[in-house]
């Protein structure tokens, strides 16, 4: 009987406390549903929410006190993200701990600039060192996605860098304006962003105004050529600012040579037809011809490289591009050396057409001299031939 008395009271104490840990646990329950609108909360995320706030308030005070200013509100997320969605903050943050690390960044309420901005600051931060961890992506800021990142970013810069005191600027810039000043196209004068931004000859360009004067083409960077303030292709810049030299023929045969210098000239001048010299006399080159694509279609071209050729000094404008002309006087030629003698021979129907020597043909074991030049009428081309004397 006093066995069975003794368990009674040991199950009745037992069930007692188990009754009032129920009590407790429920009124604990029904306090945190109170504070909660219903909503059941662990105590760990109530301590890891109040720990992201006292960070989150942490992190905008000390921007403010790098900065100077009270323009970061770290008091809830929606205005700590409104603060810095913009990205001027932070790169102006950064630029503050390593001056010159961002050296471009606009304020602007465009969506792919202030975009732009968030991807600027965090290549500096990579720049300084943060460790990638400790970095964030655009998204998480720009779109609030995941604001404590950007937090842990701010904190590891100032475990970095330190307590750094803001100096005020006797000359402060704007708020938000470029770190270097406007940027400004080279070509068209109008600002350049950082989406379409070329930077070529130490100087910014737009994509678009990067083109070649002459022809207007895309330039490919370190290929352009630059003539002042104008951009050029190869092809345009030595159309317009090479000067081309005259390039030696090698017509068929050899260049008119003898050991005397000395040739038969026709007795007929080619623009009037009237008699040059009577009888034939010699002719003496002294120079050797290039190839010109010049043409000589007045008389007047035509008179002067007659009367050049005569008195030995043939002016080499008038020289025409008549040696690549498969179809001209050269077939002909050939032809009339193999079944001709003759001292002289006009082709084709246009009489005493003399202006200029140009080159030997082998006929017969009879070397000839071939004087040729460009029709007066600027419509044909003729040659003269003649032995040479001796």
């Amino acid at each position: 009987a006093v066995c069975a008395a003794a368990v009674a009271r040991f199950v009745l104490r037992q069930t007692d406390n188990l009754s009032r840990q129920t009590c407790t646990t429920v009124y604990k329950t029904r306090e945190v549903c109170s504070h909660t609108n219903g909503q059941m909360r662990s105590p760990r995320k109530e301590e890891l929410a109040q720990r992201q706030t006292e960070e989150r308030k942490d992190s905008a005070e000390y921007l403010c006190s790098c900065l100077g200013n009270t323009s970061v509100n770290g008091a809830t997320k929606e205005a700590f993200h409104e603060s810095l969605k913009s990205g001027v903050v932070l790169c102006q943050f950064v630029n503050f701990l390593q001056p010159g690390t961002v050296t471009k960044f606009k304020d602007s309420k465009m969506a792919f600039v202030q975009m732009e901005n968030i991807c600027a600051y965090i290549e500096g931060c990579r720049a300084l060192g943060v460790p990638e961890p400790e970095l964030f992506i655009t998204a998480d800021l720009f779109e609030a996605r995941n604001l404590s990142s950007v937090v842990k970013n701010i904190m590891a810069l100032k475990r970095m860098f330190g307590q750094k005191k803001h100096k005020p600027n006797p000359k402060p810039t704007a708020f938000g304006a470029d770190v270097d000043g406007p940027k400004a196209c080279r070509k068209c004068g109008k600002t350049v962003y950082a989406v379409e931004l070329l930077r070529v000859l130490e100087a910014d360009w737009h994509k678009g105004c990067f083109r070649c004067t002459g022809c207007n083409l895309s330039l490919q960077p370190g290929k352009e050529l630059v003539n002042g303030n104008e951009l050029f292709c190869n092809r345009c810049y030595d159309k317009r600012f090479v000067e081309h030299k005259p390039q030696t023929v090698s017509p068929v045969g050899k260049w008119a040579q003898s050991p005397d210098n000395t040739y038969k000239v026709s007795n007929t001048g080619g623009a009037c037809s009237s008699p040059l010299s009577a009888p034939p006399e010699p002719f003496t080159p002294q120079i050797a011809y290039h190839k010109q694509t010049v043409t000589a279609p007045e008389k007047g071209d035509a008179l002067r490289a007659c009367i050049a050729s005569l008195f030995n000094t043939p002016d080499v404008r008038d020289v025409p591009n008549f040696i690549d002309d498969p179809r001209g006087y050269l077939p002909a030629l050939q032809e009339w050396l193999q079944q001709s003698k003759h001292a002289f021979l006009k082709v084709p129907l246009h009489e005493g057409k003399l202006h200029f020597p140009l080159q030997l043909a082998e006929a017969g074991g009879v070397t000839y001299c071939i004087l040729a030049g460009p029709s007066p009428r600027g419509s044909h081309k003729h040659c003269v031939v003649g032995k040479i004397k001796g």
